[in-house]
């Protein structure tokens, strides 16, 4: 953008390929609504779509409520501040998994849902440093599991829930087993108590 730019609605092509279209402020940094897109030229100039954001822009960043397309093809529709997923948004994978709820600087933290799309399958509760700790995992035939995790995986005390209408109290304890090549690896071995009826 030369010296001659001026504040307001502008379109822009920068020297790398990439584009702007949006407001600027008097301090010549985006502002405003506008559609930022990462392009890629090929040896033969043809030019590619990398990624894109449009949405609101604050001093030059990403902030407020905006939609990003990633190179991989993942996508996110939410709120932004300084240029990183923070607040609530819906993140939607390029495998067809979805997770939607809270982020802090561009991970998953608070409340938040993820819908597995290989089985149906969701985890319901609160995330931490971008991974589920506390809530429920609740199955494509009905059943659930409830209770904390470690890593993603079940752990502790902990309820299960079958479509029958059976309930199991419980508790996934770390164990040592041996694999097929003969190492020692840790797993997640279920202890459970007595299975009642509770419908």
């Amino acid at each position: 953008m030369g010296d001659d730019a001026v504040e307001g609605e502008v379109k822009i092509r920068y020297a790398n390929g990439d584009t702007f279209e949006g407001t600027i402020g008097t301090d010549r940094l985006k502002h405003g609504e506008g559609k930022y897109t990462w392009n890629q030229r090929s040896e033969d100039g043809e030019v590619a779509v990398l990624a894109t954001y449009e949405g609101t822009y604050v001093n030059g960043s990403k902030s407020g409520l905006g939609k990003m397309t990633f190179p991989n093809g993942d996508t996110y529709h939410g709120e932004w501040k300084a240029d990183k997923m923070t607040g609530d948004g819906s993140f939607m994978y390029a495998n067809g998994d979805i997770f939607s709820g809270k982020f802090e600087d561009g991970i998953r933290s608070g409340k938040g849902t993820y819908e597995f799309a290989v089985d149906k399958s969701l985890f319901v509760g609160d995330w931490a440093e971008n991974t589920i700790t506390d809530g429920k995992w609740v199955f494509k035939d009905g059943g659930s599991y409830v209770g904390r995790f470690e890593n993603g995986n079940p752990i502790g005390n902990c309820m299960l829930r079958f479509p029958s209408g059976l309930q199991q109290d419980g508790e996934y304890v770390k164990a040592q087993t041996t694999n097929d090549n003969g190492e020692e690896v840790a797993v997640h071995k279920f202890v459970g108590g007595t299975i009642v009826k509770v419908r």
